[in-house]
C-alpha cells in the first residue's frame, strides 16, 4: 500500500534533484572536480603554441602528487610583464647582465609570509646550475612573489634566453622537498605574438581558469561553504504547503544574494588592487569591516542558544538601570528566544536571515580570499596570459575572474538549497544546534578577520584539504613516496 506524501515532500518538484541529498552529493562532487581540474590543468606549463616557449611554469600537479602544501609559480620577466606589475623600473638596472623571472609561492595551509629562497633557486641549463644572482626581491605578502634575477650567459659566454630551441630549468631546493624541477621552452615568447587566433585565445583563457582555481579554490571552497552553511542553518520548519514553498524561496532568493555579494565584492577588490598596486597591508581595514560583520551576525545567531540567551537577559537587565529607553525598545522588538523554540528571529521571519544580511556575509566572507589573494592574482596568474596574449588585462582578467566566480557559485548553491531544504522537514533540536554551531563559527572567523588574519586562510581551507586528502594519500601510494599533507 503507498503512503501519502507529506505536505512538506509533496511540495517538491519532481526532478532528479528533487532529494535534497542529492543536490548535496552533486555539490560535493562538483567541488572535488573543480579542484581536481584546477590541479591538473593549472599544474603545467603555459604556451602559446606553434613551437613558442613556455613563459610560465607551475609546479601545483607535481606537489600535489607528493603530498606538499607549498607550490610555485614562476614567470618569464618580459619588460612589458614588469610593466604591467609595477616591477620594471627594479628590473631595469639589473636586466643587462641578469634576465629577471617572477616566482610566487603559494599555500592555503599556514602561512609563506617568512619564507626566503636565497641560496634555494638556481637556474640549471645543458647540466650546469647558475645561482641566481643578488637576493630575491619580496613584492607582495601571503602569497607571496619574488623577483629574481640568473645570469644572461652561460660558462662560454653564449646567451641562455634567446636561443631558438632546448629548454632549462629553474630549481629551487629545500622548500619541503630537496629539490624541484620548473621547466622552460625555448624560444622564449615576445609580448603581443601576431596571429593569435580563436583557439589559442581560448587555451590561454582556459590556462588561467584553471591557475585560478588552483590558486583560489581552496580558500574559496571554505568562504563559499560557510556562506552555504549559514544559508541552510538559518533555513526555519514550514509544516504546510504553502509555507514550504514560500521559505524555500525566501532560502534560494537569499542564497543569490550572498553569492552574487561574494562575486562582486571578490571582482572589486582584486581590480582595485590591480589598478593601484596596492599590497594586502591598505587592505586590511576592509578585513576587519569584514570580521565585524561576522561578528555581529554570528552572535545574532547565538540567541537561540540557551547560555546566549541568558547573558542576553543579563546585558538587558544591566542596561535597564542605566538606560530605562533602551530596554522599552528592546520589550516592544521582542523578548530574547528562549531555549527550546527554534527560532532566533520574529516568528513571520523563519529563516532569521532577510537578504541585506545574506549580502553581508557574501561579502565579509569575499574579503578573505580577494584581499589576501588580489595581489598574486594580478601579478602571477592573470596578468602573464593576458600581457602575452596580447589582451587588454583589465577586461580580459575582468572577465576570467567572473567567468570563475560563477562557474565556483554553482555547486555552493546546490550545497545551501540541498542543506536548507533537508533542514526544512528536520526537528526543532537539530534546526537549533545547526544554527548555534553556524553561530559559533562565524565569531570565530570574525575574530580571526579581526586579530590574526593569517590564520583564516588556514581555516577556510580545511574543507578543500578534507576533499583532497583521499587523492593525496592515494597518489603518495602510487608514486613510492609518503603523503605530507599537513592539518
Amino acid at each position: 500500500m503507498n503512503r501519502p506524501l507529506s505536505p512538506a515532500r509533496a511540495s517538491l518538484p519532481a526532478n532528479p534533484l528533487a532529494n535534497p541529498l542529492a543536490k548535496l552529493s552533486l555539490g560535493l562532487f562538483l567541488v572535488l572536480v573543480l579542484l581536481l581540474a584546477g590541479y591538473r590543468f593549472g599544474g603545467g606549463g603555459v604556451r602559446l603554441g606553434g613551437g613558442a616557449g613556455t613563459f610560465t611554469v607551475s609546479d601545483a600537479e607535481e606537489c600535489l602528487r607528493r603530498g606538499g602544501n607549498i607550490y610555485f609559480n614562476v614567470t618569464f620577466g618580459s619588460e612589458d610583464y614588469l610593466r604591467k606589475i609595477g616591477e620594471w623600473e627594479t628590473a631595469r638596472r639589473r636586466s643587462r647582465l641578469g634576465q629577471p623571472f617572477v616566482i610566487s609561492a603559494n599555500t592555503h595551509v599556514g602561512s609563506v609570509r617568512d619564507l626566503s629562497l636565497e641560496d634555494k633557486v638556481f637556474l640549471v641549463f645543458e647540466g650546469r646550475q647558475y645561482p641566481m644572482s643578488g637576493k630575491p626581491v619580496v613584492s607582495a605578502t601571503h602569497h607571496n612573489t619574488y623577483l629574481v634575477f640568473f645570469p644572461r650567459f652561460d660558462m662560454a659566454g653564449q646567451p641562455v634566453f634567446e636561443r631558438t630551441s632546448g629548454t632549462f630549468d629553474i630549481l629551487i631546493k629545500g622548500v619541503e622537498f630537496p629539490e624541484r624541477r620548473l621547466t622552460f621552452r625555448l624560444p622564449m615568447p615576445s609580448a603581443g605574438q601576431p596571429g593569435l587566433d580563436l583557439p589559442r585565445l581560448a587555451m590561454l583563457f582556459g590556462s588561467a581558469l584553471a591557475a585560478l582555481l588552483v590558486a583560489c579554490t581552496p580558500c574559496l571552497v571554505g568562504s563559499l561553504a560557510v556562506g552555504s552553511f549559514t544559508m541552510g542553518a538559518a533555513a526555519g520548519a514550514a509544516g504546510e504547503r504553502d509555507a514550504m514553498a514560500k521559505v524555500r524561496a525566501a532560502m534560494v532568493r537569499r542564497t543569490l544574494f550572498h553569492l552574487a555579494a561574494l562575486i562582486v565584492t571578490y571582482l572589486v577588490v582584486a581590480q582595485l588592487t590591480a589598478a593601484f598596486k596596492a599590497t594586502t597591508a591598505y587592505l586590511r581595514p576592509a578585513e576587519v569591516a569584514g570580521g565585524l560583520v561576522l561578528l555581529a551576525i554570528g552572535l545574532g545567531f547565538l540567541r537561540a542558544w540557551g547560555p546566549a540567551a541568558v547573558v542576553e537577559g543579563g546585558v538587558r537587565r544591566a542596561l535597564a538601570r542605566f538606560l530605562p529607553g533602551a530596554a522599552r525598545g528592546s520589550r516592544e522588538t521582542g523578548a530574547p528566544v528562549k531555549p527550546g523554540n527554534g527560532a532566533s528571529r520574529r516568528p513571520d521571519d523563519p529563516l532569521g536571515l532577510d537578504a541585506g544580511a545574506s549580502s553581508a556575509v557574501g561579502a565579509s566572507l569575499a574579503m578573505v580570499c580577494s584581499v589576501a589573494g588580489a595581489p598574486t592574482l594580478s601579478t602571477a596568474i592573470i596578468l602573464p596570459v593576458m600581457v602575452y596574449a596580447g589582451v587588454n588585462d583589465f577586461y580580459g582578467s575582468l572577465l576570467i575572474l567572473a567567468v570563475y566566480l560563477m562557474v565556483s557559485a554553482v555547486p555552493f548553491f546546490l550545497i545551501a538549497v540541498g542543506l536548507g531544504e533537508a533542514l526544512l522537514t528536520a526537528s526543532v533540536r537539530w534546526r537549533r544546534r545547526l544554527l548555534v554551531a553556524n553561530g559559533l563559527l562565524l565569531v570565530f572567523l570574525g575574530l580571526l578577520l579581526v586579530f590574526s588574519q593569517q590564520r583564516v586562510a588556514d581555516v577556510l581551507s580545511a574543507p578543500a584539504r578534507s576533499l583532497l586528502a583521499p587523492f593525496v594519500w592515494l597518489l603518495g601510494r602510487l608514486g613510492g613516496s609518503p603523503p605530507t599533507l599537513s592539518t
